[in-house]
């Protein structure tokens, strides 16, 4: 490698006046927070400035720690790549340049891991050149900083702020992503595809427009000198752009109307306020709506809103039912209460961060969820099915001394914990009706996973049932469960509707819970060859319309076991398909159809050829009925006195 031109580290430095007042008030798309430069910092770190130093980089080299350049320090990536494994810091009368096909590559994991910070008078350029972070960056421009890029591609999305007096100028630019516009910033885009600009509407703000057509545009502004806008301060300038999508942030204080358009919106709310949202959906027309403020006027006449981003701030309760959104935040000390809602995928759908606490039930969510700094999320009943892996981050994670609790919920992949973080996991498979007089498999999950910094850990588990007279402790293990049988329940002398509760526990006494009704009846018992082995699988798993569930029965008591029966149940435990006769197959017959517990007109079930000679086995096949929604529902096969269960996922 040849060597770096010019270096001079710089150990340490003082930190100018004012330079503690941190920047941005409210990061929109916030997951974490860019951190003071005196909290980043770390002995990996290359420092270049205050002095006129310059870091010529003009072959590859990987910097494994934060980049910052401070005073009039100069940083030249030229014709070679970078891979930073830390946060890009500018101050001062900085310099950053990226030309003749040099690369920038940011080498991040998931949104916000390694932002661009710009303070002061510095600035970037980027000629030519590539600049990826493997998922969405972020760059905050603060102060009088300007970022120029003129020729340089953008393998993916990316995320600008913009704010004070700074200055961000794209030419033939692809990917642009998100811009927010605020303050007395100063935006152009010429030439430049896929943009999101998100147009603040601050305190005194007065709008009242119509958003040209969106997809393509020869040429628009966005400031005060146009007809219907006043009391902005910043300026927006887009010429011969491609694949725009215009988005408005009303903030307190304003007023908005947004006629005949297809738009985003972002609703920030702060303060102290309980505020309820029915219905609030993604992809949604509408005729003359206005949101329920009483701090701020947004209206929309004939308008289409393709996404709802929806974030909350200091102690403010928002309460959502049946919504429909791209991305949500509690953050500070606030709380967001979600039941029957769903995201589309965009980045960050579900987040706690800041001491916010989020709840989300009884829905679907297409992207990874996430908590950080102190916060909270929990979510019941529901399914994490991300759609875009990859877009800001690459799992369900928990950062930052944060938890994030999970119950009965089914994730495409498994949440983990970070730093001094912690997950905690209660999952219980659905019973439904269980005989009186047998002893039940209670399968599903117990488990803690903690951050490499945190003195929490996995204490132990405990298996109730609550029959309206008390509860009862069916078992208790210190052993972690990982989608496997927690208790065996022996149900004699009970019959009824019955409640099985599984609680997690960790050292430090935080406790997290799980439940399922049962209904327990009497049934005839009657003398039954038990198989010693009995499996079941399915595929595709997830699947779109149908499912291939596979059955094996092995006995070594001679002859078959008694004919399986095969359920499917929603994730409240209601049975949504029964084969009700039992189904006898041997290796050369073909099985004909059960009789249905429900009209077979709107459902299909089959089973076909068998699997292996003597035993009892088959397929069925399940195309579930139209009016099924997607979600997470559960198999469960029974032969004799044995049953076993398997969850499916339905993405319709």
């Amino acid at each position: 490698m040849k060597p770096l031109g010019l270096l001079m580290l710089i150990s340490a430095f003082t930190l100018t006046a004012g330079f503690l007042d941190h920047r941005p008030d409210f990061p929109l798309f916030d997951s974490g927070d860019h951190s003071l430069l005196a909290d980043i910092m770390t002995t990996a770190d290359l420092v270049v400035g205050p002095a006129h130093d310059t870091l010529l980089i003009d072959s590859n080299y990987s910097q494994f720690g934060n980049l910052i350049v401070i005073g009039n320090g100069t940083v030249i990536i030229d014709d070679a790549e970078l891979c930073l494994y830390g946060v890009l810091w500018q101050q001062d009368s900085s310099t950053v340049i990226v030309r003749n096909d040099g690369y920038l590559h940011v080498m991040q994991e998931y949104l916000s891991q390694y932002p661009h910070n710009m303070e002061g008078d510095s600035r970037f350029e980027a000629t030519d050149a590539t600049v990826y972070a493997n998922t969405t960056y972020r760059t905050f421009l603060n102060d009088n900083s300007t970022y120029i890029a003129r020729r340089t591609h953008f393998p993916f999305w990316n995320f600008r702020e913009c704010y004070d007096n700074s200055s961000l100028i794209l030419e033939d630019a692809n990917m642009v992503g998100d811009i927010l516009v605020e303050d007395s910033c100063f935006v152009s885009f010429t030439r430049c595809d896929t943009i999101l600009p998100w147009f603040g509407a601050g305190d005194g703000a007065i709008i009242d427009i119509e958003f040209p057509d969106y997809d393509s545009i020869e040429h628009y502004e966005f400031d005060s000198t146009q007809p219907g806008i006043s009391g902005v301060k910043y300026s927006a300038v887009f010429d011969s752009c491609s694949m725009f999508m215009p988005g408005i942030c009303p903030a307190v204080g304003c007023s908005v109307i947004i006629r005949n358009s297809v738009f985003c919106a972002a609703l920030r709310v702060s303060g102290s306020d309980t505020l309820y949202f029915n219905g609030v959906s993604n992809r949604k027309f509408y005729i003359d709506f206005t949101m329920p403020f009483h701090d701020r006027h947004f209206r929309l006449v004939d308008s289409y809103t393709q996404l709802w981003c929806i974030y909350t701030y200091d102690d403010v309760v928002l309460h959502m039912d049946s919504c429909f959104w791209g991305e949500s935040h509690a953050k500070d000390n606030s709380t967001i209460f979600a039941e029957a809602c769903s995201t589309n995928g965009f980045p960050s759908s579900v987040t706690s961060t800041e001491n916010g606490y989020f709840s989300f039930i009884d829905g679907k969510v297409t992207a990874f969820i996430s908590s950080w700094f102190n916060a909270t999320t929990y979510i019941e009943n529901s399914i994490v099915t991300p759609t875009r892996p990859g877009i800001a981050q690459r799992s369900n994670i928990a950062h930052h001394h944060s938890k994030m609790l999970c119950v009965n919920t089914v994730f495409d992949t498994l949440p983990f914990a970070m730093d001094t973080a912690i997950v905690i996991f209660a999952f219980l498979d659905s019973l439904d009706t269980v005989a009186t007089c047998e002893e039940i498999p209670i399968t599903g999950s117990a488990w803690v996973d903690v951050g490499p910094e945190c003195v929490d850990d996995f204490e132990g588990y405990s298996v109730f049932y609550f029959d309206g007279g008390g509860e009862t402790e069916i078992c208790g293990s210190i052993e972690e469960v990982f989608d496997d049988t927690l208790a065996i329940w022996n149900t004699e002398g009970i019959e009824g509707d019955c409640e099985i509760r599984l609680e997690v526990r960790t050292t430090e006494g935080e406790t997290l819970r799980a439940k399922r009704d049962v209904l327990v009846v009497s049934m005839a018992v009657k003398e039954v060859i038990t198989p010693d082995n009995f499996t079941i699988s399915a595929y595709p798993n997830p699947f779109n319309s149908a499912v291939t569930i596979a059955f094996d029965c092995h006995s070594r008591e001679g002859g078959n076991p008694e004919g399986i029966t095969v359920e499917i149940y929603d994730v409240n435990g209601r049975c949504v398909e029964t084969v009700t006769e039992p189904v006898e197959v041997t290796i050369g017959v073909e099985a004909t159809v059960g009789r249905l517990a429900k009209d077979t007109s709107t459902s299909s079930v089959s089973v076909k050829s068998p699997l292996s000679k003597g035993d009892l086995g088959g397929f069925v096949v399940w195309q579930p009925a139209p009016s099924l929604g997607s979600g997470v529902y559960l198999v469960r096969a029974s032969v004799g006195n044995e049953s076993t269960s398997k969850r499916i996922v339905y993405l319709k």
